[in-house]
């Protein structure tokens, strides 16, 4: 997942155009297949409020690659203005 940071990154920038103060905690659930790949990626809640954010992350963990990791994960992805 620390692999993914700069893509999460770029996420969070591009929201922040729009909203310099955004801030706030998605939880993912990422179901990972024996293979390390993301076979679902779902959002457990979130309190950033801005669902093209949630989308863009969700991208990010689905294209990712876990290959210590297999079946049911949750992460927390935490957010706020520099």
């Amino acid at each position: 997942i620390v692999a993914l940071r700069s893509q999460m990154r770029a996420c969070y920038t591009k929201s922040s155009n729009t909203d310099p103060t955004r801030s706030g905690k998605v939880v993912f659930r990422l179901e990972i297949d024996g293979a390390g790949r993301a076979t679902r990626v779902s959002i457990e809640s979130s309190t950033v409020g801005d669902k093209e954010l949630e989308r863009c992350l969700a991208s990010t963990f689905e294209r990712g690659s876990y290959p210590c990791v297999s079946g049911m994960v949750t992460v927390p992805v935490m957010f706020a203005p520099p």
